[in-house]
């Protein structure tokens, strides 16, 4: 290194808010910062290594973001800023091929402008690129960190210091470095002592689309969004006033007539005897990071509040994070499930062959969605609405396994109560007369088989239209409900008793053997009543008239059965009620 280049600072000295945290990708920016520095220095002192410089530069950022981009993929950031990342990689890289076909056909006319390109490319790698990335990975945070941009102001506080110098040489240097912030591919803009702008590259210009005459002194600022303008003012005011650093976020109008967010950022600059000068300042477009903020903490809002149980795993199954509802329906909370594997929630109900068709499916399909029975932590059984699905990385690598579990025990438990409703008798919860005759269809099927028989007894109660006339509908449906029991009571647990509608019940005998047995059952039916009703004048008493009908003997469908059993019931009503009666008797 010469003397004159070893008395001069560096373009960039390295500062500590560029580290990311990752060791190695610290190394490699540090190494970038050297050969930039290498390289400014040659044009500096007026070297004739440019081209050689460039190269090695630009070998060492192309290996630097293949080793990069590999270590984002093991961290498993965002897929979008995934791919933001590697978009803005193969930008540089196209950018790089370019300057250096400039820099050999023409080296002295192309040095500045290759000096300019590379230095954005490095600063935008070291402040905006990897910084954002690793760091907000390691603390997983919404809310991004501030970029280090003092040492960017530093390198154009250094540029500073050398205009103010009076030696020839520095004059060229002047002259460089302001060519250098003239076209600056970030846009830069100065400040006098009293807070006026006095100086905007054309950069600046470009991105806010307006005028230089305008812009000086505060008239720029009128492009600063209303909601944003006063705080604006009253911040830089203060900034000028106390000469410190100044960073803000606003809105700004952009050359298209949309608003941009932009983040401000100023450093104080002063002269060699320590005189306050103004302030140097840069903007940052952060319009697609406040994008990806407000997205960020819509996805988290709706994760933490969705009603949905939802687990993220690795490929293995290992459970990485958990929502509120996952432990409201499970039981399990993050600490006892995460790092736990899925299966915590497996049950016995389902068969290995079960699971291993869901993982094909999810493996081969992307995705598998159906009814699960698990197991909460207290142990319980409990139904549930899987829908597995699977996150890709861009190689196609399964990076997460997203679950997402509907709890249906209330679906279900309306689902068999509506059925209970579709198959029994609202007042009296007895079996109806579609219930009935889907068991009477089974039975008579059985018989067939077995040559055996059955038999159906119809029951009409006696004197109960007087209760409903006399005593109410009331004291009637309470008379109804005090019935069914008893008849059931009366019965074999395999015998089915079921209400027709009104005062009519009906009665299935299972395995019947001489047609006495099926009197005796009708007789003991019989025995449930009188049933006394009310008290008093108002008393009434409460029989029961029966028919039977025999299987195979008086029909072979239900429908005939019925009918007998009904006709032998009327007979015995003729005959004054109160008795059994079968027909062919």
């Amino acid at each position: 290194m010469s003397s004159a280049s070893a008395q001069n600072p560096p373009l960039i000295k390295w500062h500590t808010r560029f580290n990311t945290g990752h060791p190695q990708i610290d190394a490699q920016h540090r190494e970038l910062v050297e050969l930039l520095n290498r390289f400014s220095a040659d044009l500096d002192t007026g070297g004739e290594h440019h081209a050689p410089l460039f190269r090695l530069f630009s070998e060492a950022l192309r290996k630097h973001f293949v080793f990069e981009e590999e270590v984002l993929r093991r961290l498993s950031i965002p897929l979008h800023l995934l791919n933001e990342h590697i978009a803005h990689h193969r930008e540089s890289v196209q950018l790089l091929d370019g300057l250096f076909d400039e820099l050999e056909q023409s080296p002295k006319e192309q040095s500045l402008k290759v000096l300019a390109e590379i230095t954005h490319c490095l600063m935008e790698d070291l402040v905006d690129e990897d910084r954002y990335v690793f760091v907000s990975e390691s603390v997983r945070s919404t809310s991004w960190g501030t970029p280090p941009v003092a040492p960017v102001l530093h390198a154009f506080g250094r540029l500073v210091e050398m205009l103010n110098q009076q030696n020839d040489r520095v004059t060229d240097a002047r002259n460089y470095y302001l060519t250098l912030l003239i076209d600056f591919p970030t846009p830069v803009f100065r400040s006098a002592e009293d807070g006026r702008f006095d100086w905007f590259n054309r950069t600046w210009l470009t991105f806010t689309g307006q005028m230089l005459d305008d812009a000086y002194g505060y008239g720029w600022i009128r492009a600063v969004h209303g909601e944003e303008r006063s705080q604006f003012v009253a911040a830089w005011e203060k900034c000028v006033r106390d000469r410190m650093s100044f960073a803000m976020d606003y809105r700004i109008e952009n050359a298209e007539g949309g608003l941009s967010w932009v983040h401000h950022v100023g450093q104080p600059f002063f002269d060699g005897e320590g005189n306050f000068l103004g302030h140097i300042c840069t903007l940052f477009d952060i319009t697609e990071r406040r994008r990806n903020e407000a997205s960020l903490r819509v996805s988290a809002q709706v994760f933490e509040h969705a009603t949905e149980a939802i687990m993220i795993t690795d490929p293995s199954g290992r459970i990485e994070a958990i929502n509120p509802a996952f432990t409201a329906i499970t039981g399990y909370t993050a600490d006892e499930a995460i790092g736990a594997s899925a299966s915590v929630l497996r049950s016995d109900f389902h068969d290995t062959s079960f699971y291993r068709d869901m993982w094909a499916s999810v493996l081969n399909g992307g995705e598998w969605k159906g009814e699960v029975v698990n197991r909460r932590k207290n142990g319980e059984l409990f139904p549930v609405w899987l829908s597995i699905s699977r996150v890709l990385g861009e190689d196609g690598t399964i990076l997460r396994l997203v679950g997402v579990l509907t709890d249906i025990t209330p679906l279900r438990t309306s689902r068999d109560h509506l059925k209970h409703l579709a198959h029994h008798d609202a007042l009296t919860d007895l079996p109806n007369r579609l219930l009935f005759g889907a068991r009477a269809e089974h039975s008579m099927e059985r018989c067939a088989r077995e040559s055996s028989r059955l038999a159906v007894l119809f029951i009409d109660l006696d004197n109960f239209k007087p209760i409903n006339d006399r005593l109410g509908h009331k004291v009637g449906d309470e008379t109804l409900c005090r019935i069914a029991p008893l008849l059931e009571s009366a019965l074999r647990e395999e015998d089915t008793v079921a209400r027709l509608g009104g005062d009519e019940f009906v009665v299935l005998v299972e395995r019947v053997g001489r047609a006495d047995d099926v009197l005796l059952v009708a007789e003991k039916l019989r025995g449930v009543f009188p049933l006394q009703v009310g008290d008093g004048a108002e008393s009434l008493q409460v029989t029961a008239s029966i028919g039977i009908s025999l299987y195979p003997d008086d029909g072979r469908d239900i429908d005939t059965l019925l009918e007998v059993a009904d006709k032998a019931m009327y007979r015995a009503k003729q005959a004054g009620g109160n008795r059994v009666c079968r027909l062919a008797d």
